[in-house]
C-alpha cells in the first residue's frame, strides 16, 4: 500500500464507458478521465500551515480529473494507478444508491 505525501491522490483509473452518461457534458477534448481513489495525501491549512486531511475526498469514492490532468502512472502489485495532484481532481461522482 502507498500513501500518497502532501495534495495528491492515489487514483485507480477507470476506463471510459461504453455508453457515456448523458449528464456529463464533455466541454473538450480529451476525454475526461475517471478514477477509484485509494488514498488522499495530506494539504495544509491556509490559516495555519499545519497539515491537515480532505474529509470530503475519502478512498473508495469515484473522481473526474482534467482532461490535461498531470499523471504520474505507478504499478503497484502488478496493477497500474495513478499518481495525481489534487488539483487535477475536479469533482466526486455520486451513485444514487
Amino acid at each position: 500500500m502507498m500513501r500518497p505525501i502532501g495534495p495528491r491522490v492515489l487514483v485507480r483509473p477507470v476506463p471510459p464507458p461504453a455508453d457515456p452518461d448523458p449528464l456529463l457534458v464533455q466541454l473538450e477534448e480529451p476525454p475526461i478521465t475517471q478514477g477509484d481513489v485509494i488514498a488522499v495525501g495530506q494539504c495544509r491549512c491556509p490559516e495555519c500551515g499545519e497539515p491537515q486531511t480532505l474529509d470530503d475526498l475519502l478512498p473508495g469514492a469515484r473522481v473526474l480529473l482534467r482532461p490535461t490532468a498531470i499523471v504520474q502512472e505507478i504499478t503497484m502489485d502488478g496493477e497500474t494507478v495513478w499518481m495525481v495532484p489534487l488539483a487535477d481532481v475536479v469533482a466526486e461522482v455520486l451513485i444514487d444508491g
